[in-house]
């Protein structure tokens, strides 16, 4: 799907710089140095100004979706959908007929791995390839109350799931 101009891949990427088969499959979570060759050839992880589109085509609230036969009503103006208690949620984004879904995979607090800790069904987070100052990088988030870009940074440390673009 295209979404700002850039093809998006349909799934998560795993540890084997290959993508999940289930578009729902939160797939490894990565450092931020492990995140800047996550993608399989011909993908990339994202940069800073790529993710900075998404939150800009954010599925308008009170739309509805469909997804895995149930019906979600995006109730909020940040194209989020579902809760930790459901099987699917995540955020919407959409750029014409184009529909890109991220699930809300959480994050890891320390370190790659195919786990999260955090947040998971309740929140998304994603590396971007982007420094933010020496120490951080910037990444995409996403939760009932919000989307945009952590423009403080993440720690580098933090697991993250990536998205590749091409």
């Amino acid at each position: 799907m295209t979404i700002g101009g850039k093809k998006w891949s349909a799934y998560n990427s795993t540890s084997g710089k290959g993508f999940v088969s289930n578009p729902w499959d939160y797939g490894y979570y990565f450092t931020f140095s492990d995140a800047q060759s996550a993608c399989p050839s011909g993908w990339h992880t994202p940069s800073k100004d790529e993710l900075s589109v998404l939150p800009s085509k954010v599925i308008p609230k009170n739309s509805y979706v469909l997804i895995n036969n149930k019906v979600y009503q995006i109730n909020n103006n940040y194209g989020f959908f579902g809760s930790s208690s459901e099987a699917n949620s995540g955020a919407i984004f959409k750029d014409g007929d184009q529909i890109l879904c991220l699930p809300a995979a959480g994050l890891r607090n320390s370190g790659s791995g195919s786990s999260g800790d955090y947040n998971g069904g309740n929140g998304g987070d994603y590396w971007s390839t982007t420094p933010s100052g020496s120490d951080y990088g910037y990444g995409l988030y996403f939760y009932s109350g919000a989307c945009g870009l952590n423009h403080g940074g993440y720690s580098p440390s933090v697991g993250h799931s990536v998205r590749c673009v091409q």
